[in-house]
């Protein structure tokens, strides 16, 4: 089966009740920011697999605060295991991302919600060697988030660059649709892929998660995905995210 005829019925119902759209345990992400001197942290166990390879981060922190109401700054990393077939379990932290995102166009004043988010991923004295674990070179990535709302429906698009100073360069971009079943209990859809510069080759992920509360503060938050169409001569994989966020 195809995935737009698994994702495509959940993209159209798509109501927002509130300000569901992108970000965690989603990889498209969206405009919003914590707010003033506000917390976002999410901490999860991330899993990608397929029949030659098994890659488990956990810890895996994402942190991030609110400088004002438009300008968010953000890091994250973790510890992860990764094993394939042909060779022993490997373990060791990740490279560390860093990024400061800006939303300086909003909704209320344009009709539309626009940020910018430069990231930048970078090794530490103490990131894996293992490049399952930590991507060689240092990465640069520059994306524009955009949200869209029309009554109940909203739209949540992002595009951007990848910059590696020692992989491929790509395009990437993505999609992201919520449901609200009840206050911030939400249903996510999302299809995200990847364009490498050079060749044109590119890759498809269907997604699909949930953000359920426990109090105004904590909120389960929880995916499974699957890449549809992976580059050529790679595996399918499937991608699983299981953690918590806490807005503080």
């Amino acid at each position: 089966m195809r995935p737009w005829a698994i994702l495509f019925p959940l993209i159209l119902l798509v109501p927002v009740l509130g300000l569901a759209q992108g970000g965690p345990p989603m990889i498209t992400d969206d405009p919003d920011t914590p707010g003033n001197r506000r917390w976002e942290i999410n901490t999860a166990n991330i899993a990608t697999f397929s029949r030659r390879q098994y890659i488990d981060q956990v810890p895996y922190l994402d942190i991030n605060y609110g400088l004002g109401d438009h300008i968010q700054l953000k890091v994250e990393g973790g510890w992860g295991m990764a094993k394939d077939l042909d060779s022993e379990l490997d373990s060791g932290a990740s490279s560390l991302l860093a990024g400061v995102k800006w939303r300086f166009l909003d909704e209320k004043d344009i009709g539309v919600n626009i940020s910018m988010y430069p990231q930048f991923d970078f090794h530490c004295a103490y990131s894996s060697k293992s490049p399952a674990l930590a991507a060689p070179g240092n990465q640069w990535w520059l994306p524009l988030e955009f949200s869209k709302h029309f009554g109940p429906y909203a739209v949540n698009p992002e595009a951007g660059y990848l910059y590696s100073t020692r992989g491929a360069d790509a395009w990437f971009y993505g999609v992201v649709g919520a449901y609200e079943l009840r206050e911030n209990f939400e249903l996510l859809a999302e299809l995200h892929g990847d364009t490498l510069v050079q060749g044109g080759a590119g890759d498809l992920l269907c997604n699909i998660g949930i953000r359920y509360p426990f109090s105004a503060k904590a909120l389960l938050i929880a995916s499974a995905g699957r890449l549809w169409k992976p580059l050529p001569g790679a595996p399918a994989q499937y991608l699983t995210y299981f953690g918590l966020q806490f807005l503080l």
